[in-house]
């Protein structure tokens, strides 16, 4: 299993389940419609009822990760299925691979250096 985990790891799902207690589940959840972030707390906006809606796009919010680095990572220094995840001065030293992003709805890189294999 080591060689299929990340540095960092950004994904799965948060949401109610069926008795209204908040899960979350840190897999790929093909479930479930788009993980994305959320600028508004739907159960605070009105009916109980609200706390299970997804967020609309005007609603959504990106994961802004700056300044990390990940070092000696036998699989992917950064892994992201979150999807909206923007990415500022980011590096990766001796990791299997540098980074790894599925998202349809966006993935923004800034500012990134990757070393393959430092010198001994």
């Amino acid at each position: 299993w080591w060689k299929h985990s990340a540095g960092f790891y950004f994904g799965g799902t948060l949401f109610y389940n069926e008795d209204d207690v908040l899960e979350y589940n840190a897999g790929r959840d093909l479930k479930r419609p788009k993980r994305a972030p959320c600028l508004v707390d739907k159960c605070e906006t009105g009916h109980k009822n609200n706390c299970r809606e997804y967020c609309q796009p005007h609603e959504q919010a990106w994961l802004k990760m700056t300044n990390t680095k990940a070092f000696l990572v036998a699989g992917v220094g950064l892994n992201s299925w979150n999807g909206r995840t923007e990415v500022i001065g980011y590096e990766c030293h001796d990791c299997g691979l540098f980074l790894q992003a599925l998202s349809t709805d966006g993935f923004w890189g800034h500012n990134m250096l990757g070393v393959c294999r430092s010198k001994t």
